[in-house]
Formats: structure tokens, sequence, C-alpha cells
């Protein structure tokens, strides 16, 4: 459980909500309950209104023990079911001197091309 940690992310904070799969509705991957109008904000951003510490049980995908509720909506989210940018590799925006802190953790990047 989470008792002792932090949560992730705050009030206030803007999260984008992962794209989601209709397959995992009715799996248990998740904490809270997962449905197809949920699946249906995938890829949407949006502020955290509230943060509480979560007695649900877990799902199989590891969250951090929290229910997040966010603005505008009424459904209970983990923290499993949102983008998390510094877990994917994007793109160089800019390279200012060429070291390999050119490269920044962000979304997704499209145009890799690994034929070289």
């Amino acid at each position: 459980m989470a008792e002792g940690r932090l949560p992730k992310y705050r009030a206030g904070d803007i999260v984008t909500i992962k794209q989601l799969s209709k397959n995992d509705c009715c799996s248990g991957n998740y904490r809270f309950g997962l449905n197809s109008e949920m699946v249906a904000l995938g890829g949407k951003s949006y502020t955290i209104r509230s943060v509480e510490l979560s007695t649900a049980d877990a799902g199989k995908i590891p969250d951090d023990g929290y229910r997040y509720k966010l603005a505008g909506e009424m459904w209970s989210w983990a923290s499993s079911m949102f983008e998390d940018p510094d877990e994917s590799l994007s793109c160089i925006d800019e390279i200012s001197d060429g070291s390999i802190d050119a490269f920044i953790r962000k979304k997704k990047c499209p145009e890799l091309d690994f034929n070289l």
C-alpha cells in the first residue's frame, strides 16, 4: 500500500490520460473500475481536483495507492491511468551542445528511424 509514501501527483497538477483499451474495462488491471466512457477520454488532459489515499484493492498494474479525482469528471482514477512523462523518450527538440543531455524525456516521437 502507499502508506508513508506521497502521491505521485497533487491537486492542481495537469495530467494526461493514457490511451487505454476497452479490453481493460473488465480485466482488473487498474485499482478503480474502468469503463468505456473513461477509455474515450484517452489522450485528454485534466487538472487534478483532489487526491486521497485509497483503501481499494490494488490492480494488476502498479500505482501509487492514491485515488485521483479530475476537474469536470466524476470517475476515480489511479496514477497508472495517466501518461508518465518521465517514462517515455521523445525527439530532440534542440541540440544545444551535442551531448547526450540533449535527449530529453517527453511524449512520443513517431519520426524515429532505426535504419542506419
